[in-house]
């Protein structure tokens, strides 16, 4: 699927806050995908459901299901983002996330609506400084691969 290139104005109506998340995590350098996920103007019927639909996927749509699949804990497997038609927060212009739960919010629900570009982005980021950390204390340093002489 072709990458999304944002125009250099910001998306006015209904989620633009998913473009400026989008934005923000693209001037930070933090790896993610955003799909356009809205029905095809030919297969949509005026009058009927709005199609509109974005998606945002930290790190990867791939690296999120398997982590997601992989445990029941999702404070830090990475995070779904979504904004459109039926979602919490579409009709507001908001947010509503999948992973990087707080404790609370994962006790009322598996996801959370009604957040805002600013709120999601510091939760990805902080889970990006988290993961570069233990990154940092688990890659394989030169001498890991090493081999004494003689063995």
């Amino acid at each position: 699927m072709d990458e999304m290139k944002l125009p250099d104005v910001e998306y006015k109506g209904k989620c633009g806050e998913i473009f400026k998340l989008h934005r923000m995590l693209d001037e930070a350098g933090i790896q993610h995908e955003f799909i356009n996920e809205s029905i095809d103007e030919k297969y949509y019927i005026p009058g009927s459901i709005d199609g509109t639909k974005y998606h945002i996927f930290y790190p990867s749509p791939d690296d999120f299901r398997k982590a997601i699949n992989a445990s029941t804990d999702t404070t830090d497997a990475g995070c779904s983002v979504i904004e459109g038609y039926g979602t919490y927060g579409y009709e507001q212009d908001l947010l509503e996330i999948m992973g990087l739960l707080t404790p609370e919010e994962e006790e009322h629900d598996s996801v959370c609506g009604y957040l805002t570009a600013e709120n999601v982005f510091e939760r990805i980021k902080a889970a990006e400084e988290r993961r570069k950390e233990l990154f940092r204390h688990t890659a394989p340093t030169d001498t890991d691969y090493l081999v004494e002489e003689g063995s």
